[in-house]
């Protein structure tokens, strides 16, 4: 991503709607898979983690690491006090993380991460590499290529998702056992913003920017509530989509 997009998450990530509701989202899967027993023991690894923000997440159930491939993206993590992220570039492969044990992770985390590769399969080995057998593979991705927009081409996707093609490419590495869209409610509004954005031409930072305080705390509250949904049903439709897999060999 451009060194504007990673300024703009050390700014916003801790307060924008967008962050803090998939933030609240991650935690209630997590939560759930704690409670049923399925975790195993192990690191949670944030493979892409940019500026760490869902290292507090993590942290929750055991030690926490973050491993990106941007510089920039560690140096700012490192300014806002994360120490634990470090410098990987997932292209490499498993050469990326030659120095951490294999078969260490009770979870890796991509939180929106696969679709800035031109080929998903060399960080799903490494995210397979690092995880425990029965340990857990969750994602998160834009959804719907119908959705693309100007906040995409900023941020440097390469595409958006849908249950079969997000499905294909995980399912190559991991067996599947959830996939659920969600940040459903704003997807019609979400809908319309795109296809205006794209017909006036609109930066893309302009997407992603910090809306004012209060729209950004209803905004918020709103997102967040989603993940009371997804704790009882797969959603069939969002703006973004969810995927649990897992390491069985």
């Amino acid at each position: 991503m451009d060194a504007a997009a990673y300024e703009m998450m050390a700014r916003n990530e801790d307060r924008h709607w967008w962050w803090s509701g998939r933030r609240a989202i991650l935690g209630s899967i997590l939560d759930d898979l704690r409670a049923r027993g399925a975790l195993p023991p192990g690191t949670l690894y944030d493979l892409g983690c940019g500026v760490g923000s869902n290292l507090a997440v993590l942290g929750r159930y055991g030690d926490a690491l973050g491993l990106d491939g941007s510089p920039l993206a560690v140096e700012a993590a490192r300014a806002l006090g994360r120490d634990n992220v470090r410098y990987a570039d997932l292209a490499r492969g498993l050469d990326a993380i030659a120095d951490i044990p294999a078969a260490s992770g009770a979870v890796v985390l991509m939180a929106d991460v696969l679709e800035h590769l031109d080929d998903e399969r060399p960080a799903l080995e490494v995210a397979r590499h690092l995880l425990a057998p029965g340990g857990i593979f969750l994602a998160t991705v834009p959804a719907f290529p119908m959705l693309w927009g100007p906040s995409d081409t900023f941020n440097h996707h390469r595409r958006r998702y849908t249950r079969d093609t997000l499905g294909a490419a995980v399912s190559q590495v991991f067996r599947v056992e959830r996939m659920s869209y969600f940040n459903a409610a704003l997807f019609p509004a979400v809908a319309v913003a795109r296809a205006l954005s794209r017909r006036l031409n609109r930066p893309g930072a302009e997407e992603i920017a910090l809306p004012p305080a209060p729209v950004n705390a209803a905004l918020t509250r709103l997102f967040r509530a989603e993940r009371h949904l997804l704790a009882r049903a797969d959603l069939p439709f969002g703006v973004s989509l969810l995927c649990v897999a897992r390491r069985v060999d």
